[in-house]
């Protein structure tokens, strides 16, 4: 351990939590409580916006946007075939003059 190189900024930091009075010391442990309530509160924030009814809602309409597109793209293709044969026998009858 005394091999180790410790860098002049850790020394210094170590000197100043020394000479810290119990009150300096109070208040940064009250600042750090703080902040992470504030860190708590935007993460739960974040949380609450994801499982809101509104993002619920639209990704909701995203599925069933696409269900309908599907549903019209079977349908269109499923029309198509029924149409062509129909469409095949109607060109073969020749107009009567």
């Amino acid at each position: 351990m005394e091999n180790e190189f410790i860098s002049c900024d850790t020394l210094q930091k170590r000197e100043v939590r020394k000479n810290k009075t119990s009150r300096q010391h109070e208040i940064r442990f009250a600042k750090e409580r703080e902040n992470k309530k504030h860190k708590r509160a935007r993460e739960n924030a974040e949380e609450q916006e994801a499982q809101s009814p509104k993002y619920f809602n639209e990704s909701r309409l995203e599925s069933a946007t696409t269900a309908i597109t599907a549903t019209i793209t079977a349908a269109t293709i499923a029309a198509s075939k029924s149409v062509a044969p129909a469409a095949r026998a109607s060109s073969r009858v020749k107009p009567s003059p």
